[in-house]
């Protein structure tokens, strides 16, 4: 550790680069900030042959700030284990808890979208079983694998050749300024949607119903007033 230490201090350009078997490790915040720390302590953060910023054509972080979205921690907590928000989301691991434990907030419908979570979050096992007494679940998926197959409907969206192709989680993480569209090989069959086309139809109703449940609660309000008025 120490020669490499001393070799990566040495060299006339290093970048110490890390992803996600670190960031899972029982000190991943620690571990993933000082991995910057020895970048910039060599000198080889920001400079070519060393780690340096992105600049991409489609910046997802400075789009996400102009919504409001620029980050935060600890805002509330899970319900089951107290986990902190971070960033909106709490970890995967509180997903299984919150559909098996009873009691108000209990999560009772899911929605996956191209994913198998029972194979690839933690302790896939107990999710496997929260799944499968969920009151109602919907995939968006090609596939039938160990998740999508506790869904009570599953969605399917075009195919992989049946869509234009633009990337911008790995043009994020690029240092050059490149962009890069790939149109449809083949057209779509008839009546197929594509993933964001069944996202925004899902929205839609959802946002219908939650309007109606809202105008609902408002004139039971509303009733209850001119009642007690009344009496």
């Amino acid at each position: 550790i120490r020669k490499l230490a001393r070799d990566i201090a040495n060299a006339p350009s290093a970048a110490v680069y890390s992803r996600v078997g670190v960031t899972t490790s029982a000190h991943g915040a620690l571990s993933a900030w000082l991995v910057y720390v020895i970048n910039i302590l060599t000198g080889n953060l920001d400079r070519e042959g060393g780690v340096m910023f992105t600049n991409p054509a489609f910046d997802i972080v400075a789009m996400s700030a102009l919504s409001g979205d620029t980050g935060s921690f600890d805002r509330y907590r899970s319900r089951v284990n107290g986990y902190p928000e971070f960033g909106g989301e709490f970890p995967v691991t509180a997903m299984a808890d919150e559909m098996l434990t009873p009691g108000l907030g209990q999560v009772k419908a899911f929605i996956s979208h191209a994913g198998n979570p029972v194979l690839s979050c933690p302790d896939g096992s107990k999710l496997d079983r929260a799944l499968a007494g969920l009151d109602f679940m919907v995939s968006i998926d090609l596939y039938i694998n160990e998740t999508t197959r506790h869904a009570d409907i599953i969605l399917p969206p075009t195919g992989q050749l049946e869509h234009g192709q633009f990337d911008p989680i790995f043009q994020a993480v690029s240092v050059r300024n490149v962009v890069k569209y790939t149109p449809p090989l083949v057209p779509r069959p008839e009546g197929m949607l594509h993933d964001w086309e069944i996202l925004l139809g899902l929205t839609t109703r959802l946002n219908r119903l939650k309007a109606r449940s809202r105008r609902s609660r408002l004139k039971v309000a509303a009733t209850d007033r001119f009642v007690r008025k009344l009496g």
